[in-house]
């Protein structure tokens, strides 16, 4: 029952789109629930191993077992905790322009009203940096998992990708997983988490968030029930009935500032991993 595979992050990468496309494959096993957050949350890590292998009770003849937790990538205890579970998983990481990540990131967390609406103030990089940003340098999180586990056991991907060709995307996906890689999901062309907008009836909006959280830290049923609405639209349908004013939008010269920021990491990553990911951040010099 013990999973052989994690999906790390990172978070607004794909990561729901990859779920699902994981969770249609016969012989691939993952949770109703997508995100399990174990070895990167201690309130979770504190009830033990037998609470987190609960969650693969279900499996049956899969190949395959695993789940999607974002926050691993960039929890720094976390590689540590999971090669002390088994030495031999494989990871699977799917990365983004880290602007175009901490921007949606942003105006994800900005929609339940947990972060300021200034957002230059939020991604300025002269003083302290905000976790925002810092969720983006990829090439650090990445080497913190090299210092346990060999990169043959990591598949990096890139988020661009998915939109380039979805099939070459999941196809490479399913065989670093020993699965039959011609398997087509039925979403693969399909777009997850479309883009919303600020909510127009802010407190009911705050007041159902407040309970979604409460519910998925206290009620296994009950995250099921979530996970179960999330899947089959209803939360895009309370989003459309409630849209109000659009995201704020970064400044031309914050978005310079970000890219020179990202610019030694991005090219640290690009060595590692032996592709030039310098497209990233050329359209914010131009």
């Amino acid at each position: 029952m013990k999973p052989n595979f994690l999906v790390l992050g990172a978070a607004k990468s794909g990561t729901t789109w990859l779920y699902s496309c994981l969770e249609e494959h016969p012989e691939i096993f993952v949770p109703s629930i997508k995100e399990i957050h174990f070895f990167s949350y201690p309130s979770n890590y504190e009830k033990g191993f037998a609470w987190y292998e609960s969650f693969f009770k279900r499996h049956t003849a899969e190949k395959s077992i695993g789940e999607v937790s974002p926050s691993y990538l960039v929890r720094p205890e976390v590689p540590e905790r999971i090669y002390n579970y088994n030495p031999n998983m494989r990871l699977l990481v799917v990365l983004r322009n880290p602007i175009a990540r901490a921007y949606s990131n942003y105006c994800m967390i900005l929609r339940v009203g947990k972060i300021s609406k200034d957002i230059n103030r939020v991604f300025s990089v002269e003083d302290e940096i905000h976790p925002l940003i810092s969720r983006g340098l990829y090439y650090g999180h990445i080497t913190r998992y090299l210092d346990f586990f060999k990169l043959e056991n990591m598949k990096i991907l890139i988020f661009e990708d998915i939109k380039h060709n979805p099939e070459r995307f999941i196809n490479d996906v399913y065989s670093f997983l020993n699965v039959d890689s011609d398997f087509k999901p039925s979403i693969l062309y399909s777009r997850q988490n479309p883009k919303q907008s600020l909510p127009k009836f802010k407190k009911v909006y705050y007041s159902l968030v407040s309970a979604k959280d409460w519910i998925r830290k206290n009620s296994r049923l009950g995250v099921e029930v979530i996970d179960y609405l999330r899947r089959y639209g209803y939360f895009d349908m309370l989003h459309q009935i409630n849209r109000g004013e659009e995201f704020p939008v970064l400044s031309q010269e914050v978005e310079r500032n970000l890219a020179d920021f990202f610019q030694a990491d991005v090219s640290s990553l690009s060595k590692l991993i032996d592709r030039d990911l310098s497209f990233w951040l050329e359209p914010y010099y131009k």
